[in-house]
């Protein structure tokens, strides 16, 4: 199958994946559901491995995988309770602030510097998050900064995206150290083993009410999960990674302004829809010219 086709496929299934995880959370609290998603994910990786073969290991791996995998549990979480507190087509948006904070730590992490396009990309984006709700836009253009921070869930969102850019370079790291599935299968099962491991001891009756608590609901998403990063694997190996990404951005501002206003009848979407178009036209001069 065509890598593209791969990539938008892994697309829509991320953008419904961020409906569902918004779904769940009136049934789970946020690390029910992050622990949902990692447990049923790790056991798939680890069988695509087994399929793939054991790759060689460069020893550096470990320590990319020790800061990496702390991040991820943190960031994850903290994603999950934005879309809580805050309109999912407002929140997801803010992540095409990624790239922007990739500028700085891939330059820190990785030695690389944008092109000039690049900067365009920054400037869109920020305009785009500066017009992305409607309410108050004139305000929103005396105090943009602070426009976009009074709302807790933008505020946890940008710190969420500052750190996936870290985790991104340090991903690339990780997967040249070994490979893509020995990476996601070590990550998700780091990840496993941490948060059953504190929720035993620390939420031992959340975990055991999850089975009675509409656990269709967390293993619908799960599924999801397993089979968007499924596509998008196996859309990485065929085309572009730069291709896949951004259709993985369009899949989740896209789809969750989208899914916010039909299933959540969120408000005020129409200033919205114009800063996620200029927000993803940043995304693209950031990652197809930089």
């Amino acid at each position: 199958m065509n890598g593209l086709i791969l990539a938008l496929i892994a697309a829509l299934l991320y953008g419904i994946l961020e409906a569902e995880k918004k779904r769940a959370t009136d049934y789970f609290d946020v690390k029910i559901i992050f622990w949902g998603l990692v447990t049923l994910a790790a056991p798939v990786f680890g069988v695509l491995l087994c399929a793939q073969g054991i790759p060689h290991i460069d020893h550096r791996f470990w320590l990319v995988v020790a800061i990496d995998t702390p991040l991820l549990i943190f960031s994850n979480i903290l994603f999950i309770k934005a879309e809580k507190i805050s309109p999912i087509s407002t929140t997801l948006p803010l992540l095409s602030f990624t790239p922007v904070f990739l500028i700085p730590t891939s330059f820190f992490l990785l030695g690389e510097l944008p092109q000039p396009i690049g900067i365009v990309g920054i400037f869109l984006v920020v305009f785009g998050a500066v017009v992305l709700k409607g309410e108050d836009l004139r305000k929103r253009f005396r105090h943009p900064v602070s426009s976009i921070l009074k709302e807790p869930g933008a505020r946890y969102i940008l710190l969420v995206a500052l750190i996936w850019s870290f985790n991104a370079n340090f991903s690339k790291l990780g997967i040249e150290f070994s490979s893509i599935w020995f990476y996601l299968f070590v990550s998700h099962l780091l990840e496993a083993v941490f948060m059953n491991i504190w929720l035993s001891i620390s939420y031992r009756q959340e975990l055991k009410s999850v089975v009675h608590n509409h656990l269709s609901v967390l293993v619908s998403a799960s599924v999801t999960n397993i089979l968007a990063v499924f596509f998008f694997m196996a859309a990485i190996q065929q085309t572009l990674v730069s291709y896949v990404i951004t259709l993985k951005r369009v899949g989740f501002m896209l789809g969750g302004l989208v899914l916010g206003i039909l299933v959540f009848k969120e408000k005020n979407v129409v200033y919205r829809i114009g800063g996620v178009v200029l927000m993803l036209a940043g995304v693209i001069c950031i990652l197809f010219f930089h």
